[in-house]
């Protein structure tokens, strides 16, 4: 049985989620500072774990970002305060404009 995977960007909370089968599972929190957004968190329930989701919620909100800064003419820069997302960009150089 294969699984529902989204990922969307919640405004109002400041952080992207991703659900599985429409139950939230993990999300990544930010804030913004200036031209950049401050990503100072990502979490995914433990059940759900060693799924790769976290890497597929990251991707997806940089996705996202790049869309945003497009569609409004922006140009965001992103900051990894968090240690998952400093590691994603590690992992995905192709990405390293995003960075602050």
């Amino acid at each position: 049985m294969s699984q529902n995977v989204e990922v969307s960007h919640n405004e109002a909370e400041q952080r992207y989620e991703i659900r599985v089968d429409e139950v939230l599972v993990g999300f990544a929190t930010y804030f913004p500072r200036g031209e950049a957004l401050v990503f100072n968190h990502t979490e995914i329930d433990p059940t759900y774990g060693g799924q790769g989701l976290g890497a597929v919620l990251i991707g997806s909100a940089m996705a996202m970002v790049k869309e945003a800064m497009v569609k409004e003419e922006a140009s965001w820069k992103v900051v990894p305060r968090c240690s998952f997302v400093a590691s994603w960009f590690q992992r995905h150089p192709e990405h390293a404009d995003l960075v602050a």
